[in-house]
């Protein structure tokens, strides 16, 4: 693997699936079967987002070299230029929905805006900073809505937007430079994980407990990583 990125996983209908930027800077993707190189360059330094899709098969982004352009690359289609910069040194997040389609979440290159991309609706500003360096994280709802959660740029401060609610600050620091992570639960609630300002301790915030303290020391810059248990 490529220095200072990290693999993304899925499990699909045929079972796990994980992609990562090889040492090499191209996307890679391991099927459970064999593991092969989809020969598309990755910016260095970022990480690949992967989802399963309803129906079968899976879909992944990427913050491709040279143009810092969101690619995504799926089983059905392989890889697409969806025309769109993402910020220096950031990674997209990629959640399916219902239906089969799927939504990216990720910071807008030039701007550190929070933008959304899917193949029905493009991409979409939302107007909101996202602290520079640091990468949004999506999760889709049962029901076809989705939760993303960001690192804002005032402060640091943890926050999240959906269609349904648009955007929340939640009043909880984030340790600079680190990303929080995302999960959905039952109905349309969520749990974020990310390291705190001030003591790199991990915390979350649920819509169903509020924020816990969890007095568990991160290493300082990482960031954690939440699923649905």
């Amino acid at each position: 693997m490529a220095a200072n990125t990290s693999p993304s996983i899925a499990r699909t209908s045929t079972g796990n699936v994980i992609t990562f930027q090889a040492n090499t800077g191209d996307l890679w993707i391991y099927d459970g079967a064999k593991a092969f190189d989809t020969f598309l360059g990755m910016a260095a330094g970022t990480s690949p987002s992967i989802a399963a899709l309803e129906g079968g098969g899976y879909v992944v982004a990427i913050h491709a070299s040279g143009s810092n352009d969101l690619w995504t690359y799926s089983s059905g289609s392989g890889g697409v230029d969806r025309k769109v910069a993402v910020a220096t040194g950031t990674s997209p997040s990629v959640a399916g929905l219902s239906g089969g389609s799927y939504e990216v979440a990720y910071s807008a290159g030039g701007t550190n805006r929070f933008w959304t991309f899917s193949p029905g609706g493009g991409p979409i500003e939302h107007f909101i900073n996202i602290a520079a360096g640091t990468s949004p994280s999506i999760a889709a709802f049962e029901g076809g809505n989705y939760e993303v959660a960001f690192s804002a740029s005032s402060g640091n401060e943890l926050w999240t937007y959906s269609p349904v609610a648009g955007g929340v600050g939640h009043g909880l620091g984030l340790a600079s430079g680190t990303s929080p992570s995302i999960s959905s639960l039952w109905g349309e609630h969520f749990n974020v994980a990310f390291s705190a300002a001030g003591s790199n301790y991990l915390w979350s915030y649920s819509t169903t407990n509020g924020a816990s303290n969890y007095g568990l020391g991160l290493l300082g810059g990482s960031s954690p990583s939440v699923a649905l248990g």
